[in-house]
């Protein structure tokens, strides 16, 4: 498995804060190419953490987020799991702690939340 270097992301609380940028590492088995997602036409697109476990995986269609994504905690625990439509959250989204538990699932349709337990 090769990379090619770190790319940088800027990543955001639920609540839409900004938090520190962190370097991550992408996979050119799985599609993905310097510059970032904007280059995925189609296929998986996984990002890792700086430690080297996987951040995030998911598949693009036609240029878009489109389909199941999870994203982790730099532990290898899974942060959030949910399906994408056409760039935006759609369906159930589940939201875990770092330890596993879950604190929260959201239901979306086509990026607006309509519910949330």
């Amino acid at each position: 498995m090769g990379y090619t270097g770190p790319s940088f992301r800027e990543r955001y609380d639920k609540k839409g804060k900004l938090i520190d940028p962190e370097d991550h590492f992408l996979d050119k088995l799985h599609n993905s190419m310097s510059g970032g997602p904007k280059k995925i036409s189609n296929g998986e697109w996984k990002t890792y953490h700086y430690n080297g476990e996987l951040e995030e995986s998911g598949f693009y269609k036609d240029w878009e987020m489109d389909g199941e994504w999870k994203f982790y905690y730099d532990n290898g625990q899974l942060e959030v799991e949910g399906t994408y439509l056409k760039n935006k959250m759609n369906g159930k989204w589940t939201y875990y702690s770092k330890d596993g538990q879950i604190e929260e699932i959201r239901i979306y349709n086509k990026g607006k939340i309509i519910e949330s337990k």
